[in-house]
């Protein structure tokens, strides 16, 4: 008799680990009865507050629930974790990786993030110059890579807009994930359509994998990879 090998379990999507992640870390503070700050290590973990990081700073992991986590210019984290605020990185920083539930993510000039960002609900923004080496991703809102900007794995997203602007660089590709958001206007059920727009002199390698509908707008001057799943509309600056 000949054995077959166990089938690999499916990939879950980047917005469900988050969801699950965060679920456990809100749970474990839960019964915090007060708000710890940074330990021994450079670990700062808080429950019902935000977490700030001056300039030139150095810390370990950032943790919190309910709170925003900014983090100031030349400075160096290891990661940001929060379930309800927004994730800011500050010009010319380091950190490994970036992650929210419901707020937005920032990353700023020149920084470096070494592995993923991503949020459920909320705006992601790679300001000039930043270099992510792991995936950018959201499930609702938008994503945008500035001038020269390079992330070395793939972009995806299901209800929110991409725009690639002038120079910048995606090594993994575009994938755009397919969605139930349906909205009723009038007795009409709708869907709004994600436009996603490469700018000029911007690079994507890999494939533009689109599940669903969108309005694909690529610069003439642009390299893109292979498309599936949606018409190429070429314009040029100006138009």
């Amino acid at each position: 008799m000949t054995l077959k090998p166990p089938m690999k379990p499916p990939m879950k999507p980047l917005w469900a680990t988050l969801v699950v992640s965060f679920a456990a870390l809100s749970s474990a503070q839960a019964g915090e009865r007060h708000t710890r700050d940074e330990d021994a290590h450079g670990n700062i973990h808080h429950l019902n507050s935000s977490i700030h990081v001056d300039d030139n700073g150095r810390a370990e992991d950032l943790h919190t629930v309910n709170g925003s986590i900014n983090v100031g210019d030349h400075a160096e984290i290891k990661a940001a974790k929060t379930v309800n605020g927004s994730v800011s990185l500050g010009d010319d920083s380091r950190a490994e990786t970036l992650n929210t539930v419901n707020g937005r993510i920032q990353v700023g000039k020149r920084s470096t993030v070494s592995g993923d960002v991503g949020t459920v609900n909320g705006r992601i923004l790679l300001h000039d110059d930043t270099t992510v080496k792991g995936n950018v991703g959201n499930v609702n809102s938008n994503i945008t890579v500035e001038p020269r900007a390079h992330v070395v794995g793939q972009i995806t997203t299901s209800n929110g807009d991409i725009n690639v602007q002038d120079a910048a660089k995606i090594d993994g590709g575009i994938h755009v994930k397919r969605t139930n958001n349906w909205r009723t206007n009038d007795g009409d059920s709708t869907r709004r359509i994600p436009h996603i727009t490469i700018g000029a002199d911007a690079q994507i390698g890999g494939e533009l994998v689109f599940d669903q509908e969108v309005k694909l707008r690529v610069h003439s001057t642009a390299k893109i990879g292979p498309v599936k799943g949606a018409e190429v509309e070429i314009y040029s600056s100006g138009k």
